[in-house]
């Protein structure tokens, strides 16, 4: 059964106020919004020793799934909690470990350390897929969990209900054990969270899209520094001198979706939600997010602002009032977003408007292979050399690639290895290994020209790519495009 999102953030407004709790459980340690690394879009939640930042979710039910991508540079110092969920407003009851020796566990109401634990273990430096479902219940309660798509434990005999709840609980995201004041020495970066019911979500990614130019169906909000909604609403991060505001109830303002950049036709778009940031002059309003798809408004459940100091994201203090929906790119694109005022008795000022988009990629195919491609490098026949083992990692699990260097090769030159999704590997000189992300679009045309041309342009990067010679003897996974058999 597709599961049904519920709640899902990539961090992708750039922000911490993206988060409906709050951030630095006890004061202890500070949360924060980077751009490196990151899995996908431009941001991601950088959680160090002792951090954490929190969604509190609504809509909930007695079985939940969820994913989550980690990023570690080194292996904590004792075993830490790196999820965790409960009604508890410091003490989360449903738990996820990572271990001293990198493999992942759970218990229930304690942060002593995990009662059962994998085999599978963290990759360092990359980022690692992880997937769970958590079960409320008096007798088979319990979690399951999968690293990097290998299932590590099913353990559900135990009584669960202990501070949990089946309609909102607060989810929390960060390396703390709280009754010991304990975060494992180590910082943790999160990437694709996502929450859900109906069974597991699968890997994805979470892109936010804002406005274009061009006339909206609403268009009466006031917009400061005289400019159409779209430039005041499009600013990530927010910027409060950009903004449309309203004093009369009932008053929508939208603005036009931009392209889907990242989000490819073949793509499978999970689930869609708009969210916003604002004020209002004085005391407290309530506002109304607003997505405008196939000519028909929808409006979310009512959310509040709170005075004109603190900002406040919505969909709210209970992620449910946002309303997830699924949409087509097509819809999406020809679509629109914004807000509709709900107090005339006070000024609602909007600072910023996002579309989030949670997608999981087309299809990829297994080709298993052994094959020689021609290698040109500056026009020059070169001999080959000796054969060297690479092993990368995908979403879609582990890939092993051997590529055969030339032996007067100068290292000078960036040398293509393989694709995974729309990822490119590179292999320099020191054997390291550099990650250039692309979006789709990109993808699509790059593969293209590896089918036509027999030769990888690098787009907008200074380095001159030139096809290798590929020599392949296992399982490889490729994207499919267009229905066409990679080559």
């Amino acid at each position: 059964m597709p599961a049904t999102l519920l709640w899902f953030s990539g961090a992708e407004t750039g922000h911490l106020r993206e988060f409906t709790g709050i951030g630095d459980i006890q004061g202890l340690g500070t949360a924060s919004i980077v751009t490196s690394p990151i899995r996908s879009g431009t941001y991601a939640l950088n959680c160090p020793d002792k951090s954490e930042m929190v969604a509190r979710i609504g809509g909930l039910s007695a079985s939940l799934f969820g994913r989550m991508y980690i990023y570690v540079t080194s292996l904590p110092s004792r075993s830490v909690t790196i999820y965790g969920a409960g009604t508890s407003t410091s003490n989360p009851k449903f738990r996820l470990f990572l271990n001293t020796d990198g493999t992942i566990g759970w218990a229930f109401n304690t942060d002593a350390g995990p009662v059962t634990s994998g085999t599978g273990t963290v990759v360092l430096n990359v980022w690692n897929l992880i997937e769970f479902n958590q079960i409320r219940d008096a007798s088979v309660g319990g979690m399951e969990a999968y690293l990097n798509n290998a299932l590590q434990f099913t353990d559900f005999a135990t009584d669960t209900t202990l501070a949990t709840s089946a309609t909102s609980m607060k989810f929390r995201f960060g390396p703390y054990n709280f009754s010991q004041n304990n975060g494992g020495d180590i910082t943790v970066v999160y990437d694709d969270m996502a929450i859900g019911t109906g069974g597991y979500i699968g890997p994805g990614s979470v892109l936010a899209f804002q406005g274009k130019a061009g006339t909206p169906t609403h268009d009466t909000w006031t917009k400061s520094n005289g400019s159409d909604a779209y430039a005041l609403w499009s600013d990530t991060p927010y910027i409060d001198t950009d903004n449309c505001n309203s004093a009369v109830s009932g008053d929508k303002q939208s603005m036009l979706i931009e392209e889907l950049i990242g989000v490819s036709v073949d793509d499978t778009i999970n689930g869609c939600f708009i969210c916003s940031i604002g004020v209002v002059n004085t005391g407290s309003s309530t506002i109304k997010l607003l997505h405008r798809i196939n000519a028909t408004d929808t409006l979310s459940a009512a959310g509040i602002f709170i005075g004109n100091t603190n900002p406040i994201f919505l969909p709210g203090a209970v992620f449910e009032s946002c309303g997830v929906f699924t949409a087509t790119k097509a819809e999406l694109e020809a679509g629109e977003i914004g807000a509709e005022c709900e107090d005339s008795a006070k000024t609602t000022i909007l600072y910023d408007v996002w579309l989030m988009v949670d997608y999981t990629a087309a299809a990829v195919e297994t080709v298993s292979r052994m094959e020689k491609m021609p290698y040109d490098f500056d026009g020059a026949s070169l001999s080959l050399g000796m054969v060297l083992p690479y092993e990368v990692m995908s979403d879609v699990g582990k890939v092993q690639a051997f590529a055969e260097m030339p032996t007067d090769w100068d290292g000078e030159d960036p040398f293509l290895i393989i694709f995974t999704w729309n990822n490119l590997i590179l292999l320099h000189q020191n054997i390291d290994v550099t990650w250039a992300v692309f979006n789709d679009s990109l993808r699509q045309s790059l593969l293209v020209n590896w089918r036509t041309e027999r030769r990888l342009p690098m787009l907008g990067l200074q380095w001159n790519i030139f096809e290798p010679m590929l020599l392949f003897d296992t399982d490889i996974q490729l994207p499919a495009a267009s229905g066409e058999k990679t080559p």
